[in-house]
């Protein structure tokens, strides 16, 4: 399973960091990435609460809202950054 993290003009893959055979759902899953040399170059995204937390190397988070239930894609936004 893939997840695709847009940048300034670019998707970004993330892969499952943690074996699938210790879980199975989303909301045991840590998703790295490690395909470029970007900023997102050893971020995670993993489920939080109710919702995605973005993690980046240089130790800033960013927080998306669930979107599993929104009518529009524009209502899983970025309701936090940090760092």
């Amino acid at each position: 399973m893939a997840l695709h993290l847009l940048g300034p003009g670019a998707a970004e893959r993330v892969a499952r960091a943690i074996p699938a055979d210790i879980g199975h759902g989303y909301t045991d899953a840590i998703f790295e990435h490690t395909s470029s040399p970007t900023r997102f170059f050893k971020a995670q995204i993993r489920w939080k609460d109710n919702g995605w937390d973005l993690d980046l190397k240089d130790g800033s988070r960013t927080v998306f809202r669930e979107g599993f239930v929104t009518e529009r894609p524009a209502q899983s936004v970025v309701t936090r950054i940090q760092g």
